[in-house]
């Protein structure tokens, strides 16, 4: 496909194992412990709503459920056989999804505004609607949790206004995303960072207006089943267990079951949060469908979700940096778990050496990314930081190079994140 890695005329060999350690959920090991999760529900237990329908507002649905579903592989059973699961199925069966707008496709009028054109004031309004999303993010699905009311309004207020950045000053907001968040449980910032990546995907592959809210808005709530999925579990500073690991994949099947029960929400947003864990070659969860059977949206979801999740920490693991996420996607890609088309747009969009990422040079100097290279994916426009000792630079001297022009400049190897020596606008 194109894609090598920088100083090199072959692909890089990602040697990543299985589709389980890609997926990021770390292999199975034997005799693991299993979360203090208590569950008195008997085997085979037929349920006919996944929710109930009397459960009370206000009410924990995550500690609901503990006592209706039961523990492991026999609750994701379950959930499988629930009636509107099955109904959904059925419906997935067909194959038919609604096709994408025929409206003029938005990147035709996006800009990007110039590091000149960022003043600090202007950088601080950024972060603060930043912060301010993942804390919105995390209203939405606490309140969907204790079965309390949320607006679809609210919602698409939301994934317009994070619209309106990405085709005004994309760079900045995705670099923003490229940094770890503060909140103790990461499936908020999660969230909010695979709603940014997906937008972005769609806005790259020519998507109009409408279509590229409509997979914000899917891929925004995509992951709200995780609230569900016992905290033991979900936060669990250690290796899954087996047990642990169906509680995991339970997730889709339980986000679908409180999106459904939205007044208005449209089957888009239930279908990629019950499929964007299916992958192409048909190896994923819940119910391993394959290629025209995932609809298009879960498809571009679970790029940005991979992407996201392999380059943020997790209690049981470090995050990657950006660039080795990216390889890790563009392996996925060759294995045949992610759409290939998608993926070079991802690429395309953010570089090999994704937006926000620190890399060394030949020169020896530290520098930012801060734009793609477009299709040329090892050569994005960087900011320098540092002179050749690795000494920073004041900030009226950071200067910026476009790596697809000036060819004595080249990247070298990509570095972690450096948050004590450069702050996330730097370069910016």
């Amino acid at each position: 496909n194109g894609i090598t890695e920088a100083g090199s005329n072959q692909p890089k060999n990602i040697g990543l194992g299985s589709s389980a350690s890609i997926s990021g959920l770390p292999p199975l090991k034997a005799q693991q412990s299993v979360s203090n999760v208590t569950n008195t529900v008997p085997p085979g237990t037929v349920i006919t709503n996944v929710i109930p329908t009397n459960a009370p507002p206000g009410s924990d649905l995550a500690e609901l459920l503990q006592k209706t579903i039961s523990y492991g592989q026999d609750g994701l059973q379950q959930l499988l056989k629930a009636p509107k699961v099955v109904q959904l199925d059925v419906k997935v069966d067909r194959g038919s999804w609604t096709p994408p707008s025929k409206g003029v496709a938005l990147i035709q009028s996006c800009k990007q505004i110039s590091v000149k054109e960022r003043n600090e004031a202007y950088k601080l309004e950024q972060e603060n609607f930043y912060g301010s999303g993942i804390e919105m993010t995390k209203q939405i699905f606490e309140n969907l949790r204790r079965n309390s009311g949320v607006s679809q309004k609210d919602i698409r207020t939301v994934i317009q206004r994070i619209l309106l950045t990405l085709t005004t000053d994309k760079a900045v907001i995705l670099n923003l995303a490229s940094y770890e968040n503060s909140f103790t449980d990461y499936i908020y910032n999660h969230s909010f960072n695979m709603t940014l990546l997906s937008m972005n995907i769609a806005l790259q592959a020519g998507f109009a207006g409408e279509d590229i809210i409509r997979v914000g808005e899917a891929a925004f709530l995509s992951d709200v089943g995780m609230v569900l999925v016992p905290e033991t579990v979900r936060m669990k500073d250690g290796k899954f267990a087996n047990m642990e690991r169906f509680e995991i994949q339970k997730h889709p099947i339980l986000g679908y079951s409180i999106l459904d029960r939205i007044p208005g929400i449209p089957d888009y947003v239930c279908l990629a949060a019950y499929q964007h864990h299916e992958r192409s070659n048909g190896s994923g969860y819940p119910k391993k469908r394959k290629g025209r059977f995932i609809h298009p949206y879960a498809q571009i979801i679970a790029i940005a979700d991979v992407y996201e999740s392999l380059s943020s920490s997790r209690p049981h693991r470090v995050g990657h940096t950006p660039y080795k996420a990216m390889e890790a996607v563009i392996r996925m890609g060759r294995m045949g778990l992610l759409d290939l088309v998608h993926i070079r747009n991802f690429v395309t969009c953010m570089s090999l050496f994704p937006l926000g990422s620190l890399v060394k040079l030949n020169t020896s100097q530290i520098a930012r990314v801060i734009d793609s290279g477009g299709k040329e994916f090892a050569k994005p426009r960087v900011t320098v930081l540092t002179d050749d000792d690795g000494v920073r630079l004041p900030n009226d001297q950071m200067f910026q190079v476009d790596l697809s022009i000036q060819k004595e400049y080249s990247i070298t190897h990509a570095l972690a994140p450096d948050p004590s020596h450069f702050s996330r606008m730097d370069g910016f």
